[in-house]
């Protein structure tokens, strides 16, 4: 991948709302950690804005940034490279994470503890002193890792497909963030005093859902009412929980009338003289 392509990975859009820890602001840490290529790990529930935040860092600083959520089914392949075929043979294809690697950029491991253990060994010598990956599949050639090049990893914590992250792995971050829902940062996104008013209701009962209450899916309620209207937004939200869930939510919650609300036909609607 060229440096012209690398320009591709150019965060375009952003709308961060920082948030205050320990007398300054995320992304100021993060951009500090940058700055001093500080390995960072971001832990913390769905939907509270791990990635977001690096990408604002990468957007104010013109980064190239790529994001690669890690599962079960990833292979080392897809980070590192493998032979293709090409015209009458073969030729090497660097993986996603050697590119940037090679080319400087930020890397995102998004969900890192969901990762097989063999891809998590693959980046042990990435994230130590050396910083540098052998393609033992290729030639044994190895890669400096650029100057440019920063690497960032999330993680959900207790969530189904996850486990407990590796200890060797887990040293080699000089930088540990925990993200939480914020409600300051919330009142920022969220302009609908009817949802803010929601929110901490909704998370007082929180115990009681499979679904977590998330700053993001506030948002896309938020979203939808300005693109679907009041009534089919707020059922979209319910419809993310069971119905068991969803009886819990309207009983806890003033949500719009139409979603609590049946319909009772009245003499006037059925044509019935008083």
């Amino acid at each position: 991948m060229s440096n012209e392509e690398m320009g591709d990975f150019l965060p375009r859009t952003d709308g961060y709302v920082e948030r205050k820890m320990f007398g300054t602001t995320d992304v100021a840490l993060l951009a500090k950690a940058w700055e001093h290529r500080q390995n960072v790990l971001i832990k913390g529930p769905t939907g509270t804005g791990k990635t977001h935040a690096v990408r604002h860092v990468c957007f104010i600083n013109r980064l190239p940034y790529m994001r690669v959520g890690l599962n079960g089914a990833t292979t080392p392949e897809q980070l590192i490279g493998q032979w293709v075929p090409f015209e009458n043979g073969f030729r090497w294809q660097d993986g996603v994470l050697t590119s940037f690697i090679r080319n400087g950029g930020v890397f995102v491991c998004d969900e890192i503890n969901a990762a097989p253990p063999e891809i998590l060994f693959v980046l042990h010598s990435i994230l130590d002193d050396e910083r540098r990956i052998v393609l033992t599949q290729k030639d044994g050639e190895v890669v400096i890792a650029h100057k440019d090049f920063w690497f960032v990893a999330t993680m959900n914590e207790g969530y189904a497909g996850t486990k407990p992250m590796n200890v060797a792995l887990l040293d080699r971050f000089q930088v540990v963030l925990a993200f939480g829902y914020d409600d300051k940062v919330e009142k920022k996104l969220i302009k609908d005093d009817a949802i803010i008013k929601s929110i901490a209701k909704i998370r007082a009962a929180q115990d009681e859902f499979r679904m977590p209450a998330s700053t993001r899916s506030f948002l896309e309620l938020q979203k939808n009412i300005g693109i679907h209207g009041k009534e089919a937004a707020y059922q979209f939200f319910l419809n993310r929980y069971n119905e068991e869930e969803a009886e819990v939510i309207r009983g806890v919650v003033d949500l719009h009338d139409e979603t609590k609300r049946k319909a009772k036909p009245n003499a006037e609607d059925d044509g019935v003289s008083k």
